[in-house]
């Protein structure tokens, strides 16, 4: 895909996706120009930003039977492109924490708290991965 964003530079995206998809797609689609101008905001923007859990995710997880908890956890959309994200406890805390109530900055705060993690270094080590998860529209 190939849009003129009003930048010098045309933005250009191409995927290769091999895996089965939910028609339609046009909304799945067209949703990620949006959510790949949001996903390259600045930091301090994208932390001040509420999200929600888009309704189509589902969470997958895999682990030994009777384990406390998984030893792989994916996220799946069940809708569009039917894209999956493997995440952690840090990832996958915060992703299902948003429900457009508290801003990104917040939810990384309080999970960094429950994994007893400095903010800071939590949250360079997962906002590549929750930009990650905007683009490809698990939130929005």
């Amino acid at each position: 895909m190939v849009r003129k964003s009003g930048s010098a530079e045309p933005s250009v995206h191409m995927e290769s996706w091999p895996y089965t998809i939910a028609q339609p797609v046009g909304a799945a689609l067209s949703a990620g120009w949006t959510a790949r101008d949001v996903a390259g905001l600045d930091d301090d923007e994208l932390l001040a930003r509420t999200f929600t859990v888009d309704p189509s995710v589902v969470q997958e997880a895999t682990g030994r039977p009777g384990a406390a908890d998984p030893s792989h956890v994916v996220l799946r959309q069940t809708a569009g492109l039917c894209r999956a994200l493997a995440v952690d406890a840090a990832v996958g805390g915060v992703i299902g924490a948003c429900d457009g109530e508290l801003p990104l900055g917040v939810l990384i705060g309080a999970v960094a708290g429950l994994l007893d993690q400095p903010v800071d270094e939590l949250e360079a080590a997962i906002l590549p991965r929750l930009r990650e998860a905007i683009e490809q529209g698990f939130i929005a």
